[in-house]
């Protein structure tokens, strides 16, 4: 369904105000009533799923929104970003989701699972850069307790567990 200007506008500004009509009708119909409309939420022209009931390393985080056509949500900006950070409070979500990002093939060289490269806004990227740690943890999540980007192993390696955490997936309307 194709949103005109006026809706489009009004989602934008008040996306808070998202009614489960609009949700039904924009979002993947099967997985909304699979899901139930609470765990949707409308920005822009993009639908996000806030997947809270299963979790995964990011392999299977990015591979379960593959399978139901959708993304990983890449944040792109600091509305979008601000907009995730919302629903997730406004779930009770208090761990950290996957989103759409990795330097695996580059250490420090972020990209989005769409293939462009990652321009963080200021103080949005929360990365582990130094220490014993450091150079391993090559996928991120986005936290409910700051709304800042932090990265985690993307899964087990070695003597460490993989991390498994919920995730966001995206679908176009």
């Amino acid at each position: 369904m194709l949103l005109n200007n006026f809706e489009r506008i009004y989602i934008i500004l008040h996306p808070a105000l998202c009614t489960n009509h609009t949700v039904r009708t924009s979002c993947p119909r099967q997985l909304v009533h699979n899901y139930g409309a609470k765990y949707f939420g409308i920005f822009g022209d993009t639908c996000y799923q806030f997947v809270t009931k299963d979790s995964g390393n990011y392999e299977t985080a990015w591979v379960e929104c593959l399978k139901k056509r959708g993304n990983l949500a890449m944040p792109k900006t600091k509305e979008v970003n601000d907009f995730l950070w919302d629903e997730m409070k406004r779930l009770w979500q208090w761990s950290p989701m996957w989103i759409g990002m990795n330097d695996k093939d580059i250490e420090g060289e972020w990209y989005w699972e769409d293939g462009s490269k990652v321009v963080p806004w200021d103080g949005v990227m929360h990365k582990h850069t130094d220490g014993l740690f450091s150079g391993g943890e090559d996928c991120m999540a986005l936290d409910p307790s700051d709304g800042k980007w932090h990265d985690y192993r993307c899964e087990a390696s070695g003597i460490w567990r993989d991390i498994n955490l919920s995730y966001i997936c995206e679908y176009p309307i």
